[in-house]
């Protein structure tokens, strides 16, 4: 799809996207997340608002919202009809695409039929958008540089060796697996209060650490 194209979507705030739909997140997901809650990002976890998937594809831990009953905990029902997403401003970069859906290898994105039948209220509409001003609304532009950073960043840690599959059976590495999932996905921020800018320079640093030194 062409980023001067223009696509017939209105989100009508009737949720169907928020149930039944995973939601991978990145670490800067997860951080924005928690500065927007007010908690540090391990509270997360901790009560169950995030946890984790296994990737079968590169046998990575992936951290996902985790849904109540199919359903985004996130979701306020306001009335019958419409719903409400409470923490749309700082909503991850799944979300932030929807309707559309990205392709890293070409910079470009599509809208699978899939979507378009879970949300044929929203496309049934005169209203049009471009591509390029969706993108631009939903403040997408540094989220997605940001997205292809980490996923390179990732390729490198699994190109050493840390997966599921390649650590059995290996305490030190086993150990240093789980120790490059703390610092990507619930170490910052480690207090909201203390600090609003992410660090991923840092985090970086601190996993290539990690992986060189144990």
């Amino acid at each position: 799809m062409d980023y001067t194209e223009s696509i017939n979507f209105y989100c009508k705030l009737l949720g169907t996207c928020c149930t039944h739909n995973q939601v991978s997140l990145t670490p800067f997901d997860i951080f924005i997340l928690a500065n927007h809650l007010e908690v540090p990002a391990n509270f997360l976890y901790k009560n169950k608002l995030i946890s984790y998937i296994i990737n079968k594809n590169n046998y990575w831990m992936e951290p996902v919202i985790n849904l109540k009953n199919e359903i985004c905990p996130f979701l306020f029902f306001k009335n019958d009809l419409e719903r409400i997403c409470e923490i749309h401003e700082s909503r991850p970069t799944v979300c932030r695409i929807y309707p559309l859906n990205y392709n890293i290898q070409f910079n470009s994105y599509t809208i699978p039929e899939n979507v378009k039948e879970r949300c044929r209220k929203c496309f049934d509409t005169n209203e049009k958008v471009l591509v390029n001003d969706y993108i631009k609304n939903s403040e997408l532009e540094e989220r997605i540089i940001f997205y292809k950073d980490y996923i390179d960043f990732k390729k490198i840690i699994i190109n050493h060796g840390f997966t599921l599959q390649k650590i059995k059976g290996k305490p030190t590495q086993k150990k240093q697996f789980f120790k490059i999932q703390e610092i990507l996905y619930e170490k910052y921020p480690i207090q909201f209060l203390t600090q609003s800018v992410f660090p991923w320079e840092e985090m970086k640093q601190e996993i290539l650490d990690v992986i060189e030194f144990g």
